[in-house]
């Protein structure tokens, strides 16, 4: 069983104490999961990690400090197996010949690396993998630069990118955070050919929070909103978080998806990330952001929702939105109109939340859930 959030620091603590001893076995036991809760493994700190290795053999584990792709140091902690350590993970017990664990500069993991002695346990820890993500891998290959090409079989969650692949005789398991930069996540950056639907180049979640600064953002320029966000250009460039849908920049596109040629849509974020977004559409008026509409929920591009799962989301979205204004809706809705609204009314800004009138027996369920943002002239 995994260990709980909250107590996998304690276990990785007594299990490090217990191997490392004088009074040891001669052939220890190290288990991965006691490092890092398989079901939130960032919350392990560069600090817990050290508190936990504190006086340990540096031939087992050390650490080096290096500089990521973007320039930001980064400290980095290999656990071998050997020298009467082993490393074991999941119930299986399966041999773990390395740990890499990767942190950012003040302290956050942003990345694990598990090397598996074995492939032949890639069928098993695939099957535990399916458990925790409740889903199948995608699979594709990764085309490297000798010409060569391997497979790869990867998992996409909020918390969590999870891809495996074989290296030499090794299965190597990378877990990565999502809201890590692209260029620090291999082989996310590697070119991938023969890919299942979901598995293309995905670029970071875009978090859109900075939008709700109402202090700043009804002063905001065409010229800031691409100082904060990646605009596209010319020549589709991956990576690429919003467009200008005229050449005036009176109006800003922001959309997981703007090819097809990556068929997987990058997430984008409210509230601290817990609300994603389909589509975003900013209106400038006299060079200054005006008006902002935000799809929370649009059929097309999320797919069907039920009622009740869509209530649940409509109910959490109208929680966030008055929290945030400090003010209590109104319900606006028209009789006979078949949309459903309410407003906020604060100094800094005026809100609708709205989405269409369906019925739970209605074989696709609602066709979207929208917040409209104005500023207070507007």
């Amino acid at each position: 069983m995994m260990p709980a959030p909250g107590v996998h620091f304690l276990a990785c603590l007594l299990l490090f104490l217990g191997c490392h001893t004088a009074e040891a076995q001669a052939t220890r036991s190290f288990e991965v999961e006691s490092v890092f809760d398989l079901n939130d493994p960032f919350a392990m700190t560069k600090e817990a990690m050290d508190v936990a290795l504190s006086g340990k053999d540096r031939s087992v584990a050390s650490w080096s400090f290096s500089k990521m792709k973007s320039g930001d140091p980064c400290a980095i902690l290999n656990v071998r197996s050997g020298a009467g350590f082993q490393a074991q993970m999941t119930q299986h017990r399966l041999a773990v010949s390395r740990l890499v664990a990767h942190f950012r500069n003040d302290g956050v993991g942003y990345k694990f690396e598990v090397y598996l002695g074995s492939q032949s346990d890639r069928e098993i820890m695939e099957s535990e993998l399916e458990n925790l993500f409740g889903a199948r891998s995608t699979m594709g290959k990764v085309k490297h630069r000798d010409g060569r090409s391997s497979p790869i079989w990867r998992w996409d969650s909020e918390r969590m990118i999870v891809i495996s692949h074989e290296l030499g005789s090794e299965l190597k398991l990378e877990m990565i955070d999502p809201s890590f930069p692209l260029e620090c996540s291999f082989p996310i950056r590697k070119t991938v050919i023969d890919l299942s639907p979901q598995l293309l180049l995905v670029a970071a979640p875009v978090d859109l929070d900075p939008l709700l600064d109402f202090d700043k953002l009804w002063t905001l320029t065409p010229t800031d909103l691409e100082s904060m966000y990646q605009v596209k250009g010319s020549n589709h460039k991956v990576g690429a978080q919003f467009e200008w849908t005229d050449p005036e920049k009176k109006q800003a596109r922001f959309s997981g998806k703007f090819s097809s040629s990556t068929p997987a849509a990058t997430p984008m974020t409210l509230f601290a990330k817990a609300l994603a977004v389909d589509q975003v559409f900013i209106e400038f008026v006299d060079g200054r952001a005006a008006r902002m509409t935000l799809s929370i929920h649009t059929r097309g591009i999320s797919g069907i929702i039920k009622g009740p799962q869509f209530r649940a989301k409509f109910t959490q979205a109208g929680h966030l939105v008055g929290k945030k204004l400090g003010v209590a809706p109104q319900n606006r809705s028209v009789p006979g109109s078949k949309i459903v609204r309410w407003i906020w009314q604060a100094p800094k800004c005026a809100a609708l939340l709205e989405h269409d009138e369906f019925l739970d027996s209605a074989p696709f369920g609602p066709e979207y859930l929208r917040l409209k943002l104005a500023a207070p002239t507007k």
